[in-house]
């Protein structure tokens, strides 16, 4: 069963579990140029005593959106822990 994530009220990626895989999709939505749409944006496989990531790039540098890819994918694996993120507003 697919979960939808939404980053700052936008959807924008789908989480999967397949067994020991987990991955990070490109929502099918306008958000994502069409040969995006549904693709992997980032997997890790967690075999209980430890994760492989797996790379989906030619590259051993990430740039900023990968980043937060795999970001998001770790936050997810670790269901346990609840990560809030807010701004204080000055009275």
């Amino acid at each position: 069963m697919k979960k939808q994530i939404f980053i700052d009220g936008e959807y924008q990626y789908d989480y999967e579990v397949d067994g020991q895989l987990h991955r990070l999709l490109y929502c099918d939505t306008e958000f994502w140029t069409e040969h995006a749409r549904g693709t992997v944006a980032f997997e890790i496989k967690d075999d209980g005593n430890g994760m492989n990531i797996i790379s989906l790039f030619d590259k051993n540098d990430i740039d900023y959106s990968q980043a937060e890819q795999l970001q998001v994918l770790l936050r997810l694996l670790d269901q346990d822990t609840l990560y809030e993120v807010s701004t204080k507003k000055i009275l």
